[in-house]
């Protein structure tokens, strides 16, 4: 009966030469978004076969406060939290706390957690990173045998990069250590 009133039930179909015409059984327009339309609807009683009104086995609560819209993420529903970097704090560092609040919390296998935004992107940048380094590594080398013409001499001045990196940060934490002091 509630679809009949509000669902557009299709009752018949007309056809002539050219078109089809349906017609279709509804509440009139002006009376779809109101509760008291239910009061105007009646059915059949089994036991008397008298008409009933809706309202006389139904009632009707008002809507509660509830949310408009439910996040999804593909389709499960999700919530979003957000944060902001505390001043100092690399984005490397609030994942990692974030990661490990997580774990702290114990929080059922159900839930999960995923980080989305410049997170995200973090985190894809860190999982990208060896195969960027390696491509690297493997241009240098082939530019270096190309200006050398040799196999060899790319390899020994490559080999120098380990310890020159090591120099380079040794470099950089002391004159950080001596412009704090």
């Amino acid at each position: 009966m509630l679809y009949d009133a509000f669902g557009q039930r299709q009752v018949v179909q007309y056809q002539t030469q050219t078109n089809q015409y349906y017609v279709v059984l509804e509440v009139d327009s002006g009376s779809r978004g109101s509760a008291e339309t239910l009061n105007l609807l009646h059915f059949r009683s089994p036991l008397t076969g008298q008409m009933v009104p809706l309202g006389a086995v139904a009632r009707v609560d008002p809507p509660v406060s509830g949310p408009v819209a439910i996040n999804h993420i593909g389709m499960f529903p999700a919530v979003n939290v957000s944060f902001n970097l505390a001043p100092g704090t690399s984005l490397s560092q609030a994942v990692q706390i974030v990661q490990q609040t997580q774990e702290q919390m114990r929080m059922p296998s159900a839930i999960t957690g995923v980080f989305l935004g410049n997170a995200r992107a973090f985190q894809d940048s860190l999982s990208t990173m060896p195969l960027l380094i390696l491509a690297a590594l493997v241009a240098v080398y082939l530019i270096l045998g190309v200006l050398y013409e040799s196999f060899v001499h790319p390899l020994t001045i490559l080999s120098t990069l380990p310890s020159a990196g090591i120099g380079a940060l040794l470099l950089l934490w002391l004159w950080d250590w001596t412009s704090r002091s």
